[in-house]
Order: structure tokens, then sequence, then C-alpha cells
């Protein structure tokens, strides 16, 4: 890795910034100490740097006092402009070799990227023709011989500042203060192939101090970048979050017709919702996924039983899942409505939001059979003291009462009971697996009468 640094105190100090000046130092991963490269390093600005694919060609930012390029106006300090310089590698040495022909005392040129193919320079510079302060700049490039500059125009630049280019195939990265982002300078991203809008990196990259000088390279998991976000400039590393698609596609079981307006929810190991749509006239919701994580969609609608399907790692872009969902009238046997589990917080016996929605296909299918009469069972596992877990039952089945009373149900039509741990549905004591418990922690809502 190359990079600069103010490290070097034995440098004299830049007044503008009251520390000492950019020296160009090299570092082999996994190693502590850097070192600094040799032949490159003046008493003044050095870098940043950029370094061809093949790693025999480095231009540089720097301080032009060698060149003579100072900025104009200035009576009483010689203020130098930043330009661009080349450099090879002779016999394992970086050796300076010349000023690039688009530097000026006009206008600072600096923060250099080379394309992979060594063909192209993009670089950040205040010169004339851009949208305000620096703007990032590309242009054809031969060795120290540089074509016309070509601004990226109004998708990057803006009229404040961007800066700190770095190319990879056709993703741009760069920094700018001028956009709406978190605060001080953002990384942000740009496909260089499309006309789409530069994207921000968002957290946890960006922050609202200045975030800047992002490279990856195509097709790493990581990356690096630095930033003040401690009081200081340093390097971070960032990693790679794989990113995929999940496509839910709602159908009705028996007949195949995709289904619209069913509520999707997708959720993560935890049970936590990670976000909630309904689905679209074709039966289609989509939700971005982290491609190394399981997650779970729920689907719920009237007139239909919730369904849950889990959704496994992938390393695809997208992956589709079909849903199918099977209508109400599967829910209705001789003996039992049959519902989804009536989820309750550990140790609680109050109906979550989740409960609930399966609480109101109960409440459909009693008032479109208005002389059913249900009996509520409530049954946990056999983990913990059997009168506690009866008396726990016992609060979860009179406050699933309630709930079906409160949405307009006779109370003369329900009844309920606590069951405890006494009839479990798979006897697997002492040695319960978690999703025999699971089995065992059930709701029965029973038909007494039709």
């Amino acid at each position: 890795m190359y990079f600069v640094s103010t490290r070097n105190k034995s440098n004299k100090n830049d007044k503008w910034s009251n520390q000492p000046y950019l020296d160009i130092y090299k570092v082999n991963l996994g190693e502590k100490e850097p070192t600094e490269v040799k032949g490159l390093n003046t008493k003044y600005h050095d870098g940043p740097v950029a370094v061809s694919s093949d790693a025999t060609m480095m231009i540089f930012s720097r301080d032009g006092h060698k060149q003579g390029l100072y900025k104009e106006g200035q009576k009483r300090v010689k203020v130098a402009q930043q330009g661009l310089y080349l450099a090879k590698k002779v016999e394992g040495k970086w050796e300076y070799v010349k000023p690039l022909s688009i530097n000026s005392s006009n206008y600072s040129v600096s923060h250099p990227s080379i394309s992979s193919d060594g063909k192209t320079l993009y670089f950040s510079s205040d010169m004339p023709g851009g949208f305000g302060d620096t703007d990032i700049w590309k242009a054809s490039l031969d060795g120290a011989t540089v074509g016309t500059p070509e601004n990226l125009g109004a998708s990057v630049n803006t009229p404040a500042k961007e800066g700190f280019p770095s190319i990879e195939e056709d993703i741009l990265y760069f920094s700018t203060n001028g956009m709406q982002g978190l605060g001080g300078f953002d990384v942000y991203k740009k496909d260089l192939t499309k006309t789409s809008a530069a994207v921000n990196l968002g957290r946890p990259v960006n922050t609202n101090k200045d975030d800047f000088s992002f490279s990856m390279k195509a097709g790493a998991d990581f990356g690096y970048f630095a930033s003040n976000r401690s009081g200081v400039d340093n390097i971070y590393k960032a990693l790679a979050i794989c990113k995929s698609e999940v496509i839910a596609v709602v159908k009705n079981s028996e007949t195949g017709k995709k289904l619209s307006e069913v509520v999707i929810t997708i959720t993560d190991a935890m049970g936590n919702t990670l976000g909630t749509e309904s689905s679209d006239v074709n039966g289609e919701v989509s939700f971005a996924i982290n491609c190394e994580t399981a997650y779970m969609l729920v689907a719920s609608a009237d007139s239909y039983k919730t369904l849950e399907v889990q959704v496994s790692p992938t390393t695809a872009s997208s992956v589709e899942e079909e849903l199918l969902l099977s209508p109400v009238n599967e829910m209705i046997t001789e003996k039992e409505v049959k519902l989804d589990n009536i989820y309750f917080e550990f140790d609680k016996s109050f109906i979550t939001e989740r409960g609930s929605k399966e609480l109101d296909k109960l409440v459909k299918i009693m008032k479109d059979n208005p002389s059913m009469h249900i009996l509520v069972k409530s049954h946990t596992d056999s983990k913990g003291n059997a009168s506690y877990n009866l008396k726990l039952s016992e609060e979860r089945a009179q406050s699933t009462v309630q709930y079906l009373i409160s949405k307009g149900i006779a109370k003369d039509r329900l009844s309920g009971k606590g069951m405890g741990s006494t009839d479990l549905k798979i006897d697997c004591t002492p040695n319960c697996t978690d999703e025999e418990n699971a089995k065992n922690r059930r709701s029965e809502f029973i038909i007494v009468k039709k």
C-alpha cells in the first residue's frame, strides 16, 4: 500500500495546517512499520499517489516549488500550486521523471488515479470550465503526455469541492462536500457507463466528519479509505457486504393465481422485522438482502392461511421465492380451526402484532359462521415449573379470548383454558430439542359447536 502521511516530524510545518508537510510512504500489508519512498519526497507536500496496475509507473501530487508553479496575486508569501508528476520504477526503486503537461500556475492539479489499462488519468482540479471549486476530470495518458482534460459533468461535480477520485474499470469512487450527505466530505460511487446519479456509500464508511480517498479493486471484498472521524486523518479498511435481492411471488395454492395486496414481512433470524411491503398486481414484492444471511418471509392476507418461508444464504444476485397461500376454507376441520402459532413474547401474555394478524383470521371465520363456538387451549413446553406454566398458559388463553371479544365476537361463543405442559404434542421430556419445544408451545382453537 502506498499512502501519504505527516508522520515525519523532522519536516518543517505547513503554515496553513500547522502539521509537517506530507511525504509518500509504503507498507507491505501485515507488517507494522511503513517506510518512506526514497527519491520522491521533498521538503514540501508530496502525494497523494496513483500506481499503474503493472506497478511500473507512479503519478503523484506535489507542491510546484521546484517547477516554479506559484499562485498569482500572492505578494508576501509564495504559495505553490499543486501539480502532477511522473515517476517510474527502475531496478526496484522509484525514480522521478518529469512533470505532467497539464500542470499550471493558474490552477491546481491533484489527486491522481490511473485506469487499469494505463491510458486514462482521472484527477481533481480547479482549472477553468468546471462547476465551481475543484472538480473531477479525466484525460488520455501516454507517459507524461496528457490529452485535453474532460470534465465528468453534473452527475459527479457540483459548485463545491470534489476530489480523491479512484477508478476501477467503469466504477468511479470520489469524495465531495457538495451533495446532500452525512456531513463534511462523503464518499460516493458512480457507474460511468450509466446516466444515473452518484450513490452515497452511506454508513459506516461515511460519517458527519470528512471521509475520502476510497479505493477498491474490482472483484475484491474490501477497500481502503481515509477519515478524520477520530479527530485526525487515519486509514480504514472497509469490508464489502454481499448484496442480493429476494423476489417473492405470491400465489393461491389451489388455483395458481397470483395474489396482489398480500402483506409480506421480512424478518431476521431473531424475528426482528426488517421491512414490510404489499405484493403488486403481478403478485410480486422484492427486498434487498445480505446474501450471506438467512431470512424469513411471512405472507399474510385475509381469507388465507399465514405462510412462512425461509430464505437461505445465497451468492446469487437475486433469488425468487414462490409463496403458495392456502385459502381459509382449508383452515376449518371437523374438530378445530387451524391457525399458525399465536406468538407471545417470552414470559408475557399480551397479544403481539404478529399474533393479532393471525387471530383476525379466526374473527373472520367466526363472523362468517355465526353459530360457531370456540374453546381456546393454550399450551407451553415442558421447561420450567409446572404450576407456573399452567398459570402462564391460562393468562395467555384468556388474553386470546379477550382479543376476540374486542373484535366483536360474542363472549358466550368463546371459552379459554390453559393447559400448561399437561398435554404435550411431543412427549420428549426431559431432553426436548428446541424444535420439539416449539411444537409443544401452541394454541389450539377447538370447535365446540359449528
